[in-house]
């Protein structure tokens, strides 16, 4: 909790500072779709080896291995989503 409470006081302070200089906080989504990912030639090209993917929804319980999970292979996802990348 101590943590959380410092990152909200941290955030409000540089949102302050951002609009003082007439800036606004934009937000963007984490995941997006491969599709959309590759319309941006650019995000393709600078980030396609870094970037995670997510392929499936759902895990189930591996039935050869007591206590450990495994990707649903029924879960796959109809298109992958691109864990956008920082810069």
């Amino acid at each position: 909790p101590y943590g959380f409470a410092i990152w909200e006081k941290m955030q409000a302070e540089l949102d302050r500072m951002f609009k003082e200089t007439g800036h606004q906080n934009a937000y963007f989504p984490l995941f997006v779709p491969k599709s959309l990912f590759e319309a941006e030639e650019k995000n393709a090209e600078g980030f396609a080896k870094e970037c995670a993917v997510v392929t499936h929804y759902r895990l189930q319980n591996d039935p050869e291995n007591e206590g450990k999970l495994r990707v649903d292979p029924e879960a796959k996802l109809e298109e992958e989503l691109v864990v956008r990348p920082t810069s």
